[in-house]
């Protein structure tokens, strides 16, 4: 008591904090902690605290400030030292946090928090083989750390070691085996590695947050007889699923269902051409009355598709009546004509990959033995008209994807980044070359220049990661062979490159 009197009640309002914080009350602590500073301010414990406080209202810098406080008054304060780090690493400062992780462990080299943290650190920059390499130090000192061996299996799979990730996940998953989280990863491997199994092993989705759930009072489609029924199959995730797998819902009329099919807005037109459903709403429109739901993603599961060799895909059609404007808008052509688009939603989780620098792009953009145009659209279409580039901008006319296949039909060739359009062309039959990084999505698989899914597509692929001279060079040397008269590069059964060069 003695004490507390004599700090002006500091130990206790830093008490009072911590207490307030651990309740979820970060405002509340932060005032009783700045209280209790104010009381005793050469009190590290409460600097700590307080950025603990702040870090929790998103107030990075205050936060980092309080940390490096606690730290020069307590200079072996292992705790504050890994809160830095983390408020650094949550501020995108991975240079400075990896360099506080690895000051912690030069210090503390049995500090366990720290090293997962320089892993995950290593993993969020992109540094994949020092992810590894730290992944499995942790490992070394705990093989039970359930999240470094599902990390681990990312960091393989990134590097196209689909056995070995698959290994790290069933470990994973032995340690806890309710992580939906761990089960979603370890379903994506199996499905670039072609493993059926991966489709029902997706549809942990739902409880890993990556697709929220249909709250509605009717019951899921499970693969009943659908004779008689209404089923409405909803779109859940983005424009290129949907343009996917919506060729999977005449299944379901060839079956006996009636089938209502929810998409995006963008894609009604589009996806209203599809044979035998009944109807294609949009998302957010009133739903007539059905049976039975199903999401999108779960109809290859329920109706046995093979990853590898997928059949029953109905392809689609252009609304014919959009077709004829745009051959008068593009004019007649005296080259082989080439859209481009180079980038796509910037707000998807993988597109700083899957995305191409402008300036990578701007080689092909400038190609003369060729006509190409832009079918770009977004902010990135913006770049190339800054840059000067004389190639036409059609974005302003692709108000939806219904335009967009009319724009494809007059083309001879989309030459796209795995985005939207790319899978569009695909759905359509039309020619397209497919742009990839070095760990793409799981539905490119790994090692062909083919695409099961799309006939008419060829895929070309990084040799590594980032190298995206080698996939515009591959590329260059095939639309060389066109311009010269080789249309059999046009094919999607093609020999065409495995490695983008």
């Amino acid at each position: 008591m003695a004490d507390t009197v004599r700090n002006g009640g500091a130990d206790a309002l830093y008490g009072l904090g911590v207490a307030a914080i651990r309740a979820g009350d970060a405002a509340g602590g932060e005032a009783l902690l700045r209280r209790a500073l104010a009381a005793m301010p050469e009190m590290a414990e409460s600097h700590n605290a307080l950025g603990i406080a702040l870090q929790h209202q998103h107030r990075f810098d205050e936060a980092v400030a309080c940390y490096r406080r606690a730290i020069a008054l307590k200079a072996d304060y292992a705790a504050a030292f890994g809160n830095l780090g983390a408020a650094l690493q949550s501020q995108g400062r991975m240079d400075e946090a990896m360099a506080c992780y690895q000051d912690i462990l030069a210090r503390w080299p049995n500090h366990a928090d720290a090293r997962y943290n320089l892993a995950n650190a290593f993993q969020t920059s992109g540094r994949i083989a020092e992810a590894e390499d730290a992944y499995r130090a942790v490992l070394a000192r705990n093989p039970a750390h359930a999240d470094a061996l599902n990390n681990l299996g990312i960091v393989l799979r990134d590097q196209g070691r689909l056995d070995e990730a698959l290994a790290a996940y069933r470990l994973a998953i032995g340690l806890r085996p309710n992580d939906a989280g761990f089960h979603y990863n370890r379903a994506l491997a199996q499905l670039e590695a072609g493993e059926g199994a991966g489709w029902a092993e997706h549809e942990w989705r739902f409880a890993a947050g990556v697709t929220p759930p249909r709250d509605c009072a009717q019951p899921p489609w499970r693969g009943e007889n659908p004779s008689g029924a209404t089923i409405l199959v909803w779109a859940e995730q983005g424009y290129g699923d949907t343009l996917q797998f919506a060729r999977l819902a005449p299944r379901l009329t060839a079956l006996g269902a009636k089938v209502v099919l929810e998409v995006q807005p963008e894609l009604v037109r589009v996806l209203s051409g599809l044979p035998g459903i009944d109807r294609v709403i949009s998302r957010g429109d009133a739903v007539p009355a059905f049976d039975f739901h199903v999401a999108l993603l779960s109809l290859p599961a329920l109706l046995g598709i093979d990853p590898k060799a997928p059949t029953g895909l109905t392809p689609l059609s252009v609304p014919g009546d959009l077709v004829p404007a745009w051959r008068e808008r593009l004019g007649g052509a005296v080259k082989p004509r080439i859209g481009l688009v180079w980038a796509g939603n910037r707000h998807q989780r993988n597109d700083a990959n899957r995305s191409m620098p402008w300036r990578e792009a701007s080689v092909l953009a400038a190609r003369t033995d060729v006509e190409m145009v832009s079918l770009q659209v977004g902010a990135a279409a913006g770049e190339a008209i800054a840059s000067g580039s004389a190639m036409p901008d059609l974005s302003p006319f692709l108000t939806d994807f219904a335009e967009t296949a009319a724009a494809l039909e007059t083309l001879d060739l989309l030459v796209s980044v795995d985005t939207a359009p790319a899978h569009l062309a695909g759905a359509l039959g039309r020619p397209v070359w497919t742009m990839l990084c070095f760990a793409p999505d799981w539905r490119w698989r790994r090692e062909r220049s083919d695409c099961p899914w799309y006939p008419g597509m060829r895929l070309f692929r990084q040799p590594r990661p980032g190298d995206w001279g080698a996939v515009v060079a591959g590329i260059g040397d095939g639309l060389a062979r066109l311009a010269a008269g080789d249309r059999s590069v046009l094919k999607g059964d093609a020999p065409g490159p495995e490695s983008g060069s």
